[in-house]
């Protein structure tokens, strides 16, 4: 096989996935944390090194694990798996990531370029794994946070430089005066809806022009618009697993769910660039806003 039949395999691969679990497995993505109060659904987590997978990544192993209702989002390569004295069961199924890498290329007027290519690798759960996984399973005792009991979660809505303004009947971001609209308190049912709103929103406003200029949309209904409510919703959720929460945001609303459908089904890269940016929006709240300030000194 071709590499280049091997990417677009890749990418077809992934958006087919995305595509089965909205349209069937969306309950499940939501209600994922509840059974598993150690285990956040986008929270994979390589067991060799320690560090969260990320991009769309996330999205690839939450779909494995609700299809396998592993009981926990813990991954290694077979090398991986090797290297701490386990051993891959027999006949068990891996699931493949992507990453990028690159070439350089000379181009007709003799410069270099650097040209980005899908690769993919394949992981296993430690649930498919002989041996002592003792090490490298979460603690039972130490479960996620609620979104309004972390704090984390509370730093970065107090140091965050977005206005935040409440008393709406809805909420949103206004990015023509970088300001976050929400509903009274006494609107949500409870804080930890507040809060995941509240996050969803935040994702928003990092598409500014003066951070990391995304492009919008202009109407309910049109791609840009369906797309930047997807970077929202993956980011909301990507960040409550960076920060350890229970609470994944990601909107049952069929109009949403439509129009998200309609630019999967229209682009099969289309969510390896919104996993993408909302990581990226991620990193930008995680890196601007999630340090305690220091008091000015005298």
């Amino acid at each position: 096989m071709t590499k280049s039949a091997t990417k677009i395999d890749m990418y077809q691969e992934v958006t087919n996935a995305m595509i089965e679990l909205l349209e069937t497995d969306l309950p499940q993505w939501k209600k994922g944390w509840k059974t598993r109060p150690v285990t956040n659904i986008f929270g994979g987590v390589n067991g060799s090194t320690g560090e969260l997978y990320k991009g769309v990544n996330r999205l690839i192993l939450a779909k494995a694990m609700i299809n396998s209702d592993y009981k926990y989002n813990v991954w290694m390569t077979y090398k991986q798996a090797q290297a701490k004295n386990l051993q891959v069961k027999k006949g068990a199924k891996s699931v493949r990531l992507a990453y990028y890498n690159v070439i350089e290329k000379e181009n007709k007027e003799g410069d270099i370029e650097t040209i980005p290519f899908l690769n993919s690798f394949c992981v296993f759960n430690i649930s498919q794994m002989d041996g002592d996984i003792s090490a490298i399973t979460p603690d039972e005792d130490e479960t996620l946070t609620p979104i309004a009991e972390n704090e984390t979660a509370k730093i970065i809505f107090a140091n965050t430089d977005v206005k935040i303004e409440y008393g709406y009947n809805s909420a949103c971001y206004k990015p023509y005066i970088d300001t976050i609209c929400m509903p009274n308190a006494s609107d949500f049912v409870n804080l930890d809806e507040q809060f995941a709103t509240l996050g969803h929103e935040l994702v928003h406003s990092t598409g500014a022009e003066k951070r990391l200029n995304r492009q919008y949309g202009k109407k309910f209904g049109d791609t840009a618009y369906a797309r930047e409510e997807l970077v929202a919703e993956l980011g909301a959720s990507f960040l409550c697993a960076e920060m350890g929460c229970l609470e994944t945001t990601l909107t049952n609303h069929a109009s949403y769910l439509k129009s998200w459908l309609q630019v999967l089904r229209a682009d099969k890269r289309a969510i390896f660039k919104a996993s993408a940016d909302a990581q990226k929006a991620v990193n930008y709240i995680l890196e601007n806003w999630s340090q305690k300030k220091q008091p000015i000194a005298a």
